[in-house]
């Protein structure tokens, strides 16, 4: 059996929960914002075909991890130790901040705030439907996901499983 003593991981439902909410309230935010500073019938309905579009995308070519990627998860190794969905929460505000922030200053430069708002609020969506997706596969399969976090050289998703007892 495969031991890794430095392998970090969190419980994927819980990380990908995060995820989702960071995704959807700043997704909603730039609606709002949109529909502040332009006519809301307009930005509405920018922003509906934003999440259309990207929600038909994602369908042909995935940008975010699905649940149908655990298929292809591995038994979680003896020595692996849990990590801190607080830290998790943390980072993910951290990254999500910092795009935004970037997006801010383009619909600043460029004057359309409503341009990224479905965008981010479809990749929430996307991510809630991935969530419901792993919270019945581990009901149904009575395993718990995990994620591998923290530093890695190699920014591949790594997957494994365990018995909720860990």
């Amino acid at each position: 059996m495969e031991t890794d003593p430095q392998l970090v991981v969190v419980d994927l439902a819980t990380a990908w929960t995060i995820e989702t909410v960071a995704l959807l309230v700043v997704g909603l935010g730039f609606l709002v914002w949109s529909m502040a500073v332009r006519n809301p019938w307009e930005s509405l309905a920018l922003f509906a075909v934003e999440a259309a579009v990207l929600l038909a995308f994602d369908r042909w070519l995935s940008m975010l991890h699905h649940a149908d990627k655990l298929n292809d998860a591995s038994p979680l190794p003896a020595g692996a130790r849990r990590g801190s969905a607080l830290r998790y929460l943390l980072v993910c505000i951290a990254v999500v901040a910092v795009f935004a922030a970037i997006l801010t200053g383009f619909a600043v430069v460029f004057s359309t705030p409503n341009l990224a708002g479905g965008w981010l609020t479809a990749l929430g969506i996307v991510r809630a439907v991935s969530v419901l997706r792993v919270r019945d596969m581990q009901r149904r399969g009575r395993v718990e996901y995990r994620l591998r976090t923290g530093a890695s050289r190699r920014r591949i998703q790594r997957y494994y499983f365990t018995s909720p007892a860990f």
